[in-house]
């Protein structure tokens, strides 16, 4: 067990706003509220979780600002524990004061991620939902925090915990077998039957951890082509602002240029590069540029080469093909908008199809095609889950992996007849990896569930 002490912080992010919240957990949260809060009615008289209007007020007394206060009393709050939260100005000032009186008023410091780790420890989160609180306040794209959401609304525990009662249950019938064979008559296939389709739910949790982790870690893409095919416009057009210079002179990118970019929702680094030509460039920066280019082709998820459709192809597309063709490459025929003398089905490059997207960066046509083509590729080739639920974190997978990986044995042992005790083992080990994703204690439930199903004195 923790410390049950009173922790204090500000929650809110640095710097000016509107408002600005003071949070204080643990047992003298009333206590504090009396000091550095001042209202018609005492704070042991509030209702939780109303706000009342007041006075904040300073380590010696003076009003340095107005605002809201809210009690929220244990267990019925985020923490468990009776939590404070101080609603004022936005000014650093002012919380920075406040949260010095909270600390001289009794309360401590918290340390790093505190009053989640409190929720936890109370039983108010499990240790996924614990997790998914850092998710979302990490996510950069709406499909990321719709994700992390879904994990901290408990959706991913209830799978799991379904999944890991009925291995539960499955381990309580067969140690009940071992411990009173002469009494159960129950052949072991039939109690490790619900096994496959377990198995076939955990196979479908880990498949989608490259739609979870691309997510919740975001993907790398690079647009690559020779100069003037209009990389950089293409790079403001998806962005919706001019974040690259764009001149009708070739060359005038000579060094990369990356931004945040939301892909179909993954969060995505999309790199402008210097125009490729062969070794051949004489001016110096642009060698440099196009070495450069070469390092992000090498390190990206997914290349993008844009081709001019409005001209013939030329030596320097083939060339940079070349450089991209081993990656996972999507094609943009930009400058759709010009008449075209370039079309999908005559490219000599072998690429499907359906990564081949024409496009004009002028007039906005075929953007919203050639996100969905570049998504597609970072998922492998996958349409997006939706909304089903997706494993977004490398704990969860490889927790995964241990559960299937005993069911594997499970099955093996029962094929070749192993002893029931050998078998019994693996499962708990299943039991316990799928566990070891929510925080759960399998061994326990395993004796409570054996002794809710059978009349062991008899």
């Amino acid at each position: 067990m923790y410390e049950r002490d009173t922790i204090a912080a500000i929650a809110t992010a640095p710097g000016r706003g509107g408002i600005g919240i003071v949070r204080v957990s643990g047992p003298q949260a009333s206590s504090i509220a009396r000091q550095v809060f001042r209202s018609r009615q005492s704070p042991e008289r509030w209702e939780s979780h109303r706000l009342y209007f007041g006075e904040f007020l300073d380590q010696h007394g003076r009003v340095i600002d107005r605002g809201l206060a809210v009690l929220m009393r244990a267990p019925h709050s985020y923490t468990g524990e009776d939590v404070l939260e101080l609603h004022a100005h936005g000014s650093p000032i002012v919380l920075q004061h406040l949260l010095t009186h909270a600390l001289v008023a009794g309360a401590r410091h918290a340390e790093p991620g505190e009053f989640t780790r409190r929720a936890f420890l109370n039983g108010r989160l499990d240790l996924a939902q614990a997790e998914a609180v850092a998710d979302l306040v990490e996510a950069r794209t709406l499909g990321s925090a719709i994700v992390a959401a879904r994990q901290l609304g408990g959706q991913l525990s209830r799978t799991l915990e379904s999944l890991r009662e009925q291995l539960v249950q499955a381990l309580a019938l067969l140690e009940a077998q071992i411990d009173f064979g002469d009494e159960i008559e129950l052949p072991v296939e039939e109690t490790l039957a619900p096994l496959c389709q377990i198995r076939d739910e955990l196979v479908r949790l880990r498949a989608s951890y490259r739609e979870g982790a691309l997510l919740r870690q975001g993907a790398t893409v690079a647009l690559v082509g020779r100069p003037n095919v209009g990389k950089s416009s293409l790079l403001n057009a998806l962005l919706g602002a001019e974040r690259a210079i764009v001149t009708e002179f070739a060359g005038t990118t000579r060094d990369t240029l990356q931004e945040v970019w939301d892909c179909d929702g993954i969060p995505t680094i999309l790199t402008d590069t210097a125009g490729l030509r062969p070794e051949s460039a004489t001016d110096p920066v642009e060698r440099i540029g196009i070495q450069r280019t070469k390092g992000v082709i090498d390190r990206a998820d997914v290349c993008v080469l844009v081709l001019d459709r409005s001209e013939p192809l030329q030596a320097e597309d083939f060339h940079a093909w070349e450089q991209v063709k081993s990656r996972s490459v999507v094609i943009a025929l930009n400058k759709s908008d010009l008449p075209a003398l370039l079309e999908v089905e005559s490219l000599p490059f072998p690429i499907p199809p359906q990564d081949v997207v024409p496009v004009s960066a002028r007039t906005g046509a075929g953007l919203s095609e050639f996100r969905a083509a570049v998504a597609r590729r970072l998922r492998g080739g996958s349409a997006a889950i939706g909304d089903d639920l997706v494993l977004s974190h490398p704990r969860h997978v490889a927790a995964v992996e241990r559960a299937l990986d005993a069911l594997d044995r499970v099955e093996r042992g029962v094929a070749a007849h192993v002893p029931l005790d050998i078998i019994s083992f693996e499962l708990r080990t299943g039991v316990d990896a799928l566990g070891s994703i929510t925080g759960a204690v399998g061994a326990e439930d395993v004796l409570d569930d054996l002794f809710r199903r059978f009349c062991i004195g008899k």
